[in-house]
């Protein structure tokens, strides 16, 4: 019997998308974040409790229980699990000799069973395939933030802290946590097209400071997802019907060039992935996660793009999916129309042309793809713009 061998989440776009998922449960982010950013095995860290974490600044080194050594050094606390315990911390207000993860049966914590499951939950509904729960988020620390242990942390007046040599560049800023949570809210329709966004209201629900949501705010203005006037502050931005109309053709043209690259450069690989995303998806249709839905048919595109091998364009479309995003997921929510069912038809017909290598039959497909898709989203538009009139 052939061994399944765990695999880490490798692109830190799917690190994000499942901290965006996580957002509004800061225990499961605490969770999440402890796991991949420590290297800590889950046994360790389940034990620590509030009072462990409670006064470290970042860059301290995390407290060892019960005399188990860390992995290739010393566990710091990097930014975001700083960033996201000070949320735990406001949000919840546990006991000091709380377990940082108590269950809710007894004093105690989770149990690794249920921390296993828990894992495995949120990579499912995520559209991630070929995981394995908690060894997946101990690999991800591995791929991404290993080099930032140290071995010892050097030590100065103030406590353990970074050495000035390590490269800090994957550890995120307090910015950057923002920027994020922002981005993934504005395109999930949690935060509407139209919507104000005032900086110190951002700051108090995020426990940081108002310049580092000023900061993130600049780079969602830069991006295109709102806009920041002098005086009126900063705005979700609309698009209108010539908009989305001027975005989908652009989207057509880039994304059939995309798909006629991968379907002669894919790997064997490439086609597992499609292939488990194919299926997870038509099992998805059949309930009401939207929400999964859409993401396990973004995973399935993209991964289709990533496979041309075309950096600049994979960022074109990224961003553009980004502009198109809010919109999917607050059509998908109504209920003046029915969602469109020819787009898992049109998902077979792909695979037959990445299968075959054939780049005129997946170009073929994946245009009849987002013409319908389009064509409902701007049949939604249309409604939902003459309802605003009246």
């Amino acid at each position: 019997m052939i061994k399944k061998v765990a695999k880490p989440l490798q692109d830190p776009e799917e690190i994000e998308l499942i901290r965006g998922r996580l957002v509004d449960n800061t225990r499961d982010l605490l969770l999440f974040d402890i796991a991949t950013q420590t290297g800590l095995p889950a046994r360790q860290w389940l034990k620590l409790k509030v009072k462990h974490l409670s006064g470290l600044k970042i860059g301290d080194a995390l407290p060892l229980r019960d005399g188990v050594k860390a992995m290739g050094g010393t566990s710091l606390m990097t930014e975001v699990l700083y960033e996201t315990f000070v949320k735990f911390i406001n949000e919840k207000s546990p006991h000091q000799d709380d377990y940082l993860f108590q269950s809710k049966k007894g004093s105690g914590p989770l149990s690794l069973p249920s921390v296993s499951r828990l894992v495995k939950g949120w990579l499912k509904g995520a559209g991630l395939v070929g995981m394995s729960g908690l060894l997946t988020l101990r690999k991800t620390w591995s791929v991404h933030y290993r080099q930032f242990r140290s071995s010892p942390p050097k030590v100065t007046d103030e406590g353990n802290h970074f050495d000035s040599n390590i490269n800090k560049r994957l550890i995120p800023t307090r910015q950057e946590v923002v920027f994020k949570e922002l981005e993934h809210k504005i395109v999930t329709g949690r935060l509407m097209p139209g919507q104000r966004l005032v900086a110190e209201d951002i700051a108090k629900q995020m426990g940081v400071s108002p310049i580092p949501v000023r900061e993130a705010l600049g780079r969602l203005g830069a991006r295109g997802f709102i806009s920041n006037r002098p005086q009126r502050g900063s705005t979700v931005n609309e698009l209108s019907r010539d908009n989305l109309i001027e975005i989908f053709e652009i989207r057509l043209f880039l994304e059939c060039l995309a798909s006629e690259r991968a379907a002669v450069r894919r790997t064997e690989e490439t086609l597992i992935q499609l292939e488990a995303f194919h299926k997870d998806y038509a099992l998805t249709r059949k309930g009401d996660d939207f929400e999964k839905l859409l993401s396990i048919n973004k995973r399935f595109h993209h991964t289709i793009y990533q496979a041309a091998n075309m950096p600049i364009l994979m960022d074109m479309i990224k961003q553009l999916w980004g502009r198109v995003s809010p919109y999917y997921y607050i059509f998908f929510r109504q209920s003046e129309k029915p969602n469109p069912t020819p787009g898992i038809k049109y998902h077979d017909r792909i695979m037959e042309g990445m299968r075959r290598g054939d780049p005129e039959e997946t170009g073929k497909w994946l245009k009849a793809d987002l013409t319908d898709s389009t064509k409902f989203i701007l049949d939604l538009f249309e409604i939902y713009s003459k309802k605003s009139i009246h």
